[in-house]
């Protein structure tokens, strides 16, 4: 049968597999990183908590990270731009659930992460770093013929490995300002 050595090397391969999804995006990543619009939040993960802290960040050409608490789940556009008559139907797919957040800073288009749980030493780790390869990760957003597409990039946009990304239907048209891939 196999030997310790074969089962030393089945188990990352298994993980590797099982880990990512289309060879960029990690299934952690998916579960733990969404997109903003005001106070309310994108993101394909059903379980967090109300009080669970994300950190906020706008890629405005600065990276500004702001602290912020999921209040609970909602299903209202009155909370949430992304739920209104005519975006609900698109932005309402791929298994994103939708929480309205507090925050002391105003927020318009962000990306949030969460952050782990208890703190976990916060301090001695970059919340902008997240793939823990010691390295700040790059926050980028830019328009499309209809929306928005959130990213994270290991490196500049487009010339790095993508970390992250997901996209935000406005139900509008907009001058698109994303560089072909």
């Amino acid at each position: 049968m196999f030997g310790w050595r074969y089962i030393a090397v089945l188990i990352p391969l298994i993980c590797s597999a099982a880990c990512y999804s289309n060879g960029q995006q990690s299934v952690s990543n998916a579960v733990a990183i969404g997109w903003l619009h005001g106070n309310c939040l994108a993101i394909k993960n059903p379980d967090l908590m109300p009080n669970s802290t994300i950190n906020v960040f706008t890629p405005d050409g600065q990276l500004q990270i702001v602290e912020a608490e999921i209040t609970g789940k909602t299903d209202s556009a009155e909370n949430c731009p992304a739920l209104l008559e005519d975006r609900r139907k698109i932005n309402d797919t791929d298994g994103r659930i939708f929480y309205t957040v507090s925050t002391s800073t105003p927020i318009g288009m962000a990306i949030g992460v969460v952050a782990p749980a208890g703190g976990e030493g916060a301090s001695a780790v970059n919340p902008a770093d997240t793939n823990r390869n010691g390295i700040t990760d790059t926050f980028y957003f830019c328009q499309t013929s209809e929306g928005i597409e959130f990213s994270i990039w290991e490196g500049r946009p487009y010339k790095g490995r993508k970390l992250w990304d997901d996209y935000y239907y406005l139900g509008y048209s907009s001058e698109p300002t994303c560089p072909a891939e």
